[in-house]
């Protein structure tokens, strides 16, 4: 049959996946692509180069903690991740513009990611979001209106893109807050914890009045912000809620950004809000501004509905359009289903960090803490002793670092085998590494819970290798079970929690 014969698909997935490939108006990937730019460019400048992030996290510190799998991925030396943020602010621009299109969201995707992987203590949940939006928009033609490009390339213009780009974005900024409401459906949240210690110590504390501090409150805050990350998307869907929900969209990230000034988040998710609404809408405004026509104002609260037809005439898939069904499948199955993986480790992820990243888990607890390394050196007798926060023997790394180490054991494992190394080769050849072993005592008080033991102080971490999918027998599943192992052994706590509180 030649490749360009048109055939009727009447299984419902062939029709489903038809509807992929029409035509949209491509007005709001165009808008979302000059506010993605701008943003990431704007925070650059801000906060990287005006706030100088970039020497805080990437320059300054000593030792830099990696991803599994990408230990290979570093900060360059001297001047060289200045021109790695130089060039990624370019790209944000070209993005922005239109200008080399394709190139500038592949440089801006990259400089990203790489940035992303140089230092895993400042993860952010937003971050891994614009990482998986930077990569879609390589393969979005959201270059074809109101670009450079079109200046240059009049046969490029087109005001339609297929349906999957505009679908692609909309998931990618649904799955935080469907993902993010989940997550809160943990026996902590749902008793208020969190919030009450938010409220009387933390950023809430210091905006909100006495008067509001009560029980009452938290919950009230507790369970909008689940409710609200559960029915905020298909409320956005649905006509006869949109405008409630933008509402509600602007309350909640305009109070987020005053209280914990999470960067470029909420406006990004402001501006993608206008995604959800019909698709002729943005259309329809600009007719409207240019005095075209009349802007027809039931588009604001009509539902989009999604028909797969009875049967579709048409050209059988071609090889491309086959691969992209297979791309989008894969990732957003993935997408879908790797936030769950917490499921395959014992205990509670709020706890022993596992499954805690990539997994939409954002401002679900409060963990404060401390962590006291001691390596012990068996062939010359020593004994040395280094700890978080201590501003007598100051670690080599920066406070974000000393803070992210509490939420996920396998950054302390990474630090005791650099401070093994360190110490190794600071003997010249005294020691080696079979004569040198390094213990963590660390403490962790969880929604100003008493403080419990996260690790084993009794496993040498230089013996523990990193893998995929991590053990339990030097992690402390859960707070019962650190306890029980207080109980049983004896163990003293050292006293810790005195530098946070007095921040």
């Amino acid at each position: 049959m030649h490749p360009q014969a048109e055939s009727t698909r009447t299984g419902f997935l062939d029709r489903w996946f038809s509807t992929w490939f029409e035509p949209v108006p491509i007005h709001g990937l165009v808008l979302f692509r000059v506010v993605l730019g701008v943003l990431i460019a704007y925070l650059i400048v801000d906060k990287y180069i005006g706030l100088k992030l970039l020497e805080e996290y990437y320059i300054r510190p000593g030792f830099n903690f990696n991803y599994y799998g990408f230990s290979w991925v570093k900060p360059l030396p001297g001047n060289g991740m200045y021109y790695v943020f130089w060039g990624m602010f370019a790209a944000a621009l070209g993005v922005a513009a239109g200008f080399c299109y394709r190139f500038s969201a592949f440089a801006l995707w990259l400089t990203w990611t790489y940035i992303f992987l140089c230092e895993k203590a400042v993860y952010q949940n937003h971050h891994y979001l614009v990482l998986l939006l930077t990569f879609w928009m390589i393969f979005i033609p959201a270059h074809k209106l109101f670009s450079i490009d079109v200046l240059f390339r009049k046969n490029l213009r087109s005001t339609t893109a297929p349906a999957w780009s505009l679908w692609t974005i909309r998931l990618l900024i649904a799955i935080p807050y469907v993902y993010g409401s989940f997550a809160k459906m943990n026996p902590d949240w749902l008793t208020a914890q969190p919030v009450w210690v938010w409220m009387n110590r933390g950023g809430i504390a210091t905006m909100m009045p006495d008067s509001f501090k009560t029980i009452p409150v938290a919950y009230f805050i507790s369970y909008y912000g689940l409710l609200f990350d559960l029915l905020v998307v298909p409320a956005l869907f649905w006509g006869r809620t949109r405008l409630l929900a933008c509402v509600c969209i602007l309350a909640f990230h305009l109070t987020n950004t005053m209280i914990f000034r999470i960067g470029i988040f909420p406006p990004l998710m402001i501006s993608a809000t206008l995604l959800f609404f019909p698709k002729d809408f943005i259309p329809n405004a600009l007719a409207a501004w240019r005095k075209e026509k009349k802007f027809d104002w039931s588009i604001l609260w009509r539902t989009e509905h999604i028909t797969v037809p009875d049967s579709v005439v048409a050209a059988p898939f071609r090889p491309s359009q086959k691969l992209l069904i297979f791309a989008l499948i894969l990732f957003f199955g993935f997408q879908f289903l790797f936030p769950f993986r917490h499921f395959l480790y014992a205990g509670n992820p709020a706890w022993n960090g596992r499954g805690d990243i990539f997994a939409w888990r954002m401002m679900l607890d409060d963990k404060i803490g401390q962590v006291m390394f001691e390596l012990r050196d068996f062939k010359q007798m020593r004994v040395m002793q280094v700890r978080t926060l201590d501003p007598n023997k100051p670690l080599h790394l920066n406070k974000v670092q000393q803070f992210s180490m509490l939420r996920l054991p396998d950054m302390i494992l990474q630090y005791a085998h650099f401070i093994e190394d360190g110490y190794v080769k600071s003997q010249g050849g005294k020691v080696t590494p079979e004569d040198v072993k390094v213990f963590a005592v660390v403490g962790i008080s969880l929604n100003a819970r008493p403080y419990k033991l996260l690790l084993n102080p009794e496993v040498d971490l230089t013996e523990v290798q990193r893998t995929l999918m991590e053990s339990n027998d030097w992690v402390f599943p859960t707070e019962e079970a650190s306890e029980a192992y207080l109980k049983e052994s004896g163990y003293q706590l050292f006293n810790m929690g005195q530098e946070e509180e007095k921040k």
